[in-house]
Formats: C-alpha cells, sequence, structure tokens
C-alpha cells in the first residue's frame, strides 16, 4: 500500500510532488491526485486527522475502493507488543501471526503492513517506548550535555566542542564526532558524516526538541504535530528518512541515545579529558579510534558486538545512501575591512582591494566559502578554514602599490607604534613578519593600537616588551597584559598614597597639651 502519511508528511515539509513521487516510488499524477483528493475531503494538508492510517485515509479519499477484505487476519498488536518487550524480535512474532492465519484459514499481512498495524496501535496507545526496534529501521540522534576541550594554540586558552551522537537502537552501533557549536551546520554534517559511516540510512530519526531539528514541539498524543526545521526536512528528503520527533519531557522516546550519551562521556570523552589537544581534527581523530574499540567490546547479556551486530544483521537493512552528498549553506552578510578581508565564522578570507568597506554576502558550505557582491554578481572562492582565527588569503587580490588604495600600510601602524616606544614598534613588526602576507596582520595592530589609548604608557612599553619575551602575538593575548600591568600600577599608586590625618596628633577630650 502506498504510504499516505509520509507523502502528505512531505508535503507539508515543502517537498514537491515530484520529489515525493520519486522518494515513495510512485508516479507524479498520484502524488498530485492524493494530495487534491485530500485538500477536497478535509479541506487542507493539514486538516487531516493525524490518527487515521494509510487505509483509513485511502477509505476516505477513493470512493470506489474496496474496504478492508475480512479475510484477512488482523494481528493481537498488544500481545506482540508485549512479547516484544520481553526480548522477542518482530520478525518471529510475525512469522508465528503467518502460522496462526494459516492454522485459521485466514489470509496473513505482508511484514511492511503488519510492522505499520503494530506501530499504529502502540503510538495511539502512548506505547512507543516499548517497542524493540528492528534492523535498519530507526536512528537516534542528540548531543552529549557535557562539553569536551582543546586548547588554543595562539592565546593558551580552553577552546569548548560539542559532541555529536548518532546511535542505531537495534545493534546499539553508533557514531559520535566533535564541533565547535551546535549550529545547522554542525547537526547536518554530523548526520551526514554518521551515515557516510555507516554505510547507509535509517527509515526513521528520531531527534530531540532541538531548534536545529524542530521550530515547533509536539504536545501531547492528541496536539499539534511538531513542526520540522525546513532545512532539516530538505535534509531528510535527500537521504529519504523520515523525521519523529521525540515528545517533549518524554525521554523514553528516544531512551536508547540517551544511553549511549551516557555510554559516549564515560567511556570516551573521560579518558580523552587526561590527554591535551591542540586541534579540533586531533580530538576526532582520537576520539574514533576510542569508538571503534568501544564498538568490538561484546555485549554481556546479548551474543556478539555492538559491530559484529551491525555488520551482520543490520548494515543490509539500511536505505542506499544518495548518490549526490548534500550541500547546505549559511548565508551571511559581511563588510570588507581595510586590510581586504572580511570576518565569517571565526576565520578571515581575502577579496579584491576594490571592494574594500562594501558589503558583501557570504555563502558558506562545510567546506568552501562563496563571496558575492550585494547584486548577487560572483566576487571570489576560497577553501574553508580550518581552525579558529584562520587567515585565508589569494594574492591576486593584495594591491602592487597599497598606497593606491584605502588599505591600511606598514607605515600607518609604525608611525603609531613609535609614539609608545621601540618596544611596540617591535612587537608590531613581529606580528606583521609572522604571517606568509603582512596585510593578514593589519587586523591585529588595528584592534590592538585602537585599545592600547586607555593605558599609561609605561604599562604599554613594559607590555610590549613582556608580549615579546613571551611571544604572544595576537590581540587577546596581548590585552591581557597591559591590563593586569595598569590594575598593578593602580594598586601601587593606592598603597603609596600620603595619609594626611598622619600630620595631625590627636588628644582625648580635656587632656592638657
Amino acid at each position: 500500500m502506498l504510504d499516505y502519511r509520509k507523502m502528505l508528511q512531505l508535503n507539508k515539509q515543502g517537498a514537491s510532488a515530484n520529489a515525493i513521487a520519486k522518494l515513495l516510488g510512485c508516479k507524479w499524477d498520484t502524488v498530485k491526485r492524493v494530495l487534491s483528493r485530500c485538500e477536497n475531503e478535509w479541506g487542507s494538508i493539514n486538516g487531516v486527522p493525524e490518527d487515521l492510517s494509510n487505509e483509513q485515509i485511502a477509505d476516505q479519499i477513493f470512493i470506489n475502493r474496496f474496504k478492508r477484505d475480512e479475510g484477512y487476519l488482523l494481528p493481537d498488536a498488544e500481545k506482540v507488543l508485549e512479547r516484544q518487550a520481553k526480548g522477542d524480535s518482530r520478525n518471529e512474532l510475525w512469522l508465528e501471526y503467518i502460522g496462526r492465519a494459516k492454522s485459521l484459514g485466514l489470509k496473513s499481512y505482508k511484514i511492511s503492513r503488519f510492522n505499520e498495524l503494530v506501530s499504529e496501535y502502540a503510538s495511539k496507545n502512548d506505547l512507543s517506548h516499548l517497542l524493540i526496534h528492528n534492523p535498519g529501521l530507526e536512528g537516534q540522534v542528540d548531543w552529549v550535555g557535557d562539553k569536551a576541550y582543546i586548547i588554543d594554540r595562539d592565546t593558551g586558552e580552553q577552546v569548548a566542542l560539542h559532541i555529536f551522537v548518532l546511535s542505531l537502537p537495534f545493534s546499539g552501533y553508533f557514531y559520535a564526532e566533535a564541533f565547535y557549536n551546535e549550529k545547522m551546520d554542525s547537526w547536518l554534517n554530523g548526520h551526514k558524516n554518521a551515515l557516510t559511516f555507516f554505510g547507509g540510512c535509517p527509515s526513521i530519526i528520531v531527534p530531540d526538541n532541538c531548534r536545529t531539528a524542530i521550530t515547533r514541539a509536539r504536545k501531547g498524543i492528541s496536539g499539534k504535530p511538531a513542526v520540522i526545521n525546513a532545512k532539516y526536512a530538505e535534509f531528510a528528503q535527500h537521504y529519504g528518512f523520515i523525521i519523529k520527533p521525540a515528545r517533549a519531557y518524554r525521554p523514553k522516546d528516544k531512551a536508547h541515545v540517551e544511553r549511549t550519551v551516557k555510554l559516549v562521556k564515560d567511556d570516551l570523552l573521560r579518558p580523552l579529558s587526561k590527554l591535551t589537544f591542540f586541534s579540533i581534527e586531533e580530538y576526532n581523530r582520537m576520539l574514533m579510534r576510542k569508538l571503534v574499540q568501544r564498538m568490538n567490546v561484546p555485549y554481556s547479556r546479548r551474543n556478539g558486538s555492538r559491530a559484529s551486530i551491525f555488520e551482520e544483521e543490520e548494515k543490509k537493512m539500511l536505505l542506499p545512501l544518495p548518490a549526490l552528498e548534500f550541500q547546505s549553506y549559511t548565508q551571511k552578510r559581511a563588510v570588507v575591512g581595510r586590510d581586504a578581508h572580511i570576518q565569517f565564522d571565526s576565520a578571515y578570507y581575502s577579496v579584491p582591494v576594490n571592494f574594500i568597506k562594501e558589503t558583501v554576502m557570504v555563502k558558506a558550505t562545510v567546506s568552501q566559502i562563496l563571496i558575492f557582491r550585494g547584486d548577487g554578481n560572483f566576487i571570489t572562492e576560497h577553501p574553508r578554514a580550518l581552525r579558529k582565527w584562520m587567515r585565508v588569503t589569494n594574492k591576486d587580490h593584495l594591491p602592487i602599490n597599497s598606497f593606491s588604495h584605502d588599505i591600511y600600510t606598514r607605515e600607518e601602524f609604525l608611525s603609531k607604534a613609535k609614539t609608545y616606544g621601540d618596544e611596540l614598534v617591535q612587537w608590531c613588526e613581529s606580528v606583521l613578519d609572522r604571517f606568509e602576507f603582512e596585510v593578514q596582520g593589519f587586523r591585529t595592530l588595528s584592534s590592538t593600537l585602537a585599545k592600547i589609548s586607555q593605558y599609561h604608557p609605561d604599562v604599554v612599553k613594559e607590555a610590549a616588551y613582556q608580549a615579546l619575551c613571551t611571544s604572544t602575538f595576537s590581540t587577546r593575548g596581548f590585552q591581557i597584559i597591559p591590563r593586569k600591568l595598569q590594575q598593578e600600577r593602580i594598586d601601587g599608586l593606592t598603597q603609596n598614597k600620603l595619609d594626611l590625618n598622619a600630620l595631625y596628633c590627636a588628644h582625648k577630650k580635656g587632656a592638657k597639651s
């Protein structure tokens, strides 16, 4: 039977009729006819009752459709769920159902329809948490609450990492990866990398109620359904899985990934927290090694390990991956600075100098940065930065003669630094000489020199000397030094301040002088 529920869901998510037809393996005009008849029957697609099964929808919209064949034996869904909760597999229960139907002289449903009837019963009676998962049917996804950390080489500060987890409940197989944030790019890339790691895709993915997954949470069983985030829905359409958000405050809806998150924290993140990492790539390589080792550990109450069960039973049941990789992008406006660079997502990218002070549009994929003019005309492109605050510069964007453009110059910064002494001049020169192109250091000098006017000249001179001695060449790192020196200077002046009361004698009242 055609999956009318999925057809309606995909339409609500914004999928075209052609895309739905390809996904469900039917004709384009069939999709249009079903959607049109649903609108005529219930006024709109959103008006179709959520508790109707595919068979009930078909009965309503097709007048000449035959009613359910009474010659079929309906499965006892309640007993099936009870048996599953005790450890019996759905496939074994279906075979028993076939035998019982045959003994009664009735026809039996195929396993797909059998599963659909049992799942519909579970959903209507709030029994979804009792389901024992079938191979390849479902994946559950979440972020780990605890963060991991790496060390920034420039500042020596800790940088927090967020850990993404996608687990397959049947085998217990899972994927984990660290990202700098929990934004949409990280969310989708986590999914994409996990599915590539699995070599296939489950039919259903159960996410948490985070904003990257849904824009409105599902409320209760009979309440309004969750509204899926448009970009996430587009991603799901590309891979062919259904998004089934967990209900708010119902952790049992994604109980398996909750247990996997605890396993990741205890067995992967805790040992890694004893090591020091200086890049997210380095951290993820070690995380993957730990992950693979953990999934080969045998179960204590089940034959085999996560990896062996996945390879032998579950992998073959996953949906095949699409031929083309999903490409999502984020879009943001940026202003070209006087260093001929824009700042995007904690990194800098060069733009031809004739665009200085102009507002441009940046479109970024996971691996590429595309820069456009305000009117939509393409300007340039770069590979995406590999780490925070990295400078990505095309030498063709830089002028031959800096004085012919409104770009910063080396002389401009050194001239300002001279007013504070030779130490600051040396520090500025050291910053510029560190980069392949000196223009890459202009932004550091601009932001640093703009802030030093709030400090005493002697403090700035000493700060520059200490920064040189400690090889501190970042804006943030430099600012820590004069702030500390200035406070020490203020504290010293306060302690040495003259106490005027000490100049006068104090006598008790009535005492002789």
